[in-house]
């Protein structure tokens, strides 16, 4: 508790709240001889000058930080908010360049398996009046293959990179141009064609290789 003889004398530099507050009453008791305080209003005037304390310590504390040293916090998050938004977005377009890659090499390698199943089917029979129509369709299916798959292939090549899946790539090239020399030689849409059973089997053996790599291909997109 604090007696009225503790209370300070008047304050010419006014630089806190607390300082207005006590000159002000300061002024009210020279003006008043004969005031009498009671012991509550002591005790009262004694929590106003602990509450101005606090007060006057928590402006001294916020006006001892610079506004860079506020804003730092905030301009990190905000930094950190982006580089992850920035990194979404190159994931995800990441993601959805290997779906891409990967749906391509999938489509090729159906292409070869029904290229495989229309080659064995083609030269293990012969081609004669019986069967002249349906040989026919066999032959032009075989034929349409090829096209479709070598689009199929420089759309793959495009969108790969690095030797090792340029060096599949050039392997599946290779294979593909040795399969279509294969299974279109000889007498190949002939009337009186003979049934080669060796060059059926030969087809089918090129045929796993060329899915064997394109399965590395796949692998290696991922």
């Amino acid at each position: 508790m604090i007696d009225k003889a503790e209370i300070p004398a008047p304050i010419n530099d006014l630089t806190c709240p607390r300082d207005i507050f006590f000159n002000n009453f300061n002024n009210c008791v020279s003006d008043s001889a004969n005031l009498v305080l009671s012991d509550s209003t002591l005790a009262e005037l004694e929590g106003i000058h602990k509450s101005l304390d606090s007060i006057s310590g928590a402006l001294l504390t916020i006006n001892s930080f610079s506004l860079s040293d506020m804003l730092l916090p905030l301009v990190g998050a905000v930094v950190g908010a982006f580089a992850a938004y920035v990194f979404n977005i190159f994931h995800w377009r990441y993601t959805r360049e290997l779906d891409n890659r990967s749906a391509v090499v999938n489509s090729l390698r159906e292409q070869v398996a029904a290229l495989e199943i229309e080659a064995i089917s083609y030269w293990i029979d012969k081609t004669d009046a019986s069967n002249l129509k349906e040989m026919k369709l066999c032959s032009i299916k075989i034929k349409t293959c090829f096209p479709t798959m070598v689009r199929h292939l420089a759309l793959i090549e495009d969108k790969v990179s690095g030797s090792a899946h340029e060096k599949v790539v050039s392997s599946v090239k290779d294979m593909l141009s040795e399969l279509y020399d294969l299974v279109t030689s000889g007498d190949f849409e002939s009337h009186g064609r003979e049934s080669d059973d060796a060059k059926a089997s030969k087809a089918a053996r090129l045929c796993g290789k060329i899915q064997g790599q394109l399965s590395l291909l796949a692998f290696k997109t991922r």
